[in-house]
């Protein structure tokens, strides 16, 4: 049974290391996406959402009179009953729950020994991350209001899909290696394909002031993004364009630009930078095809002009900030087949 567990597919080598064994990080990574000191802050701020989620969906449920909303005490009962008698924040509760479960299955090494609790997770961020983003958009399109705790959930949804996405492309990693090699696909997903690797040899780290630099440099292009997805998505109602075609643009053009640039912040997800640049081009050119002139009922042509100044910055912004410090083990090309054979034939090319 033990030998039958431990199988080792066709054209993959075994060669445990004492190394190995105190930094179990996967083939060509720097550290290992597992660590504990990560799951425990992954898990303790799933267990946050998913107790503010429960707080929402008692209110729904009409187990409270009232809602707490510091900012918006008006929007959140009309947030809140978007979806009519259907509690939908136990969704966020379930999805907050199960992820926090998820954090505490396996150990050090899960990205192979439980790759399914890894992959479970990174499916399931993704889904709560996209369906929260899309209520942010939701709240001032039906209903003309905001919902605080909406709007936190969503931002905590977005933080656990990149804070975790890391182990998930480790994990992501070891199932396709396996696959190339000739393994079972199914039995990589379970974790019975448990292949043990000789840790590489991990990069000198630099001096601290040399990393908080670098970070600061780093995340500065995806700050100025997220700043103005946040604007975008607020300026309507601040300015005095809401209910026109344009303030629905900005509402939906906003958190999109903001997800992605959150997103981005994480070193596995660095890429996403460049959805920055469609973005950038549609708030570019929005102004010439939907009416950015009328404030308050009044002709001003500043909106229109912000528009087209603040796509100018995020043009130059998505190229900055793209150095990941450290190896990821080929990134997503090594992941996904349908990525590597696309990054391939554009180097053959």
């Amino acid at each position: 049974m033990t030998e039958e567990r431990h199988r080792i597919p066709p054209g993959l080598q075994s060669t445990r290391s004492v190394e190995t064994l105190r930094n179990p990080a996967p083939p060509d990574w720097s550290e290992s996406p597992a660590a504990w000191s990560k799951r425990t802050g992954v898990a303790a701020l799933s267990i946050v959402g998913f107790c503010v989620a429960v707080y929402l969906t008692l209110y729904q449920s009409g187990s409270l009179i009232g809602v707490w909303d510091p900012f918006f005490p008006n929007g959140s009962p009309a947030v809140l009953r978007l979806a009519g008698p259907f509690p939908y924040a136990i969704l966020w509760a379930i999805a907050f729950g199960l992820e926090a479960v998820l954090c505490f299955i396996g150990g050090r090494e899960r990205w192979h020994t439980a790759p399914w609790a890894v992959i479970s997770f990174g499916i399931l961020a993704t889904l709560t991350a996209a369906a929260s983003t899309l209520l942010v958009i939701a709240q001032p399109l039906a209903t003309n209001n905001w919902s605080t705790p909406c709007l936190f959930l969503a931002v905590v949804s977005l933080i656990l899909l990149g804070w975790e996405s890391d182990e998930v492309l480790a994990a992501l990693q070891h199932v396709a290696r396996v696959r190339e090699g000739g393994g079972s696909l199914r039995r990589a997903f379970l974790g019975r394909e448990r292949l043990d690797f000789a840790q590489s040899a991990t990069r000198t780290r630099p001096p601290q002031l040399t990393r908080l630099l670098a970070a600061a440099l780093t995340l500065a292009p995806r700050l100025v993004g997220l700043a103005f997805g946040m604007w975008f998505t607020m300026a309507p109602e601040v300015v005095g364009y809401t209910r026109t075609a344009s303030g629905g643009n900005d509402h939906i053009t906003g958190p999109i630009l903001a997800a992605v640039s959150l997103l981005a912040m994480w070193p596995a997800l660095r890429s996403l930078r460049w959805a920055e640049i469609a973005l950038a081009a549609w708030i570019f050119v929005a102004p010439f095809f939907i009416r950015y002139d009328q404030v308050n009922g009044e002709y001003n042509i500043l909106p229109s002009v912000l528009h087209i100044c603040t796509a100018l910055i995020l043009f130059g912004t998505a190229f900055l900030g793209g150095r990941v410090s450290r190896s990821l083990g080929g990134g997503w090309s090594a992941a996904l087949p349908f990525v590597k054979r696309a990054t391939r034939g554009f180097r053959e090319k």
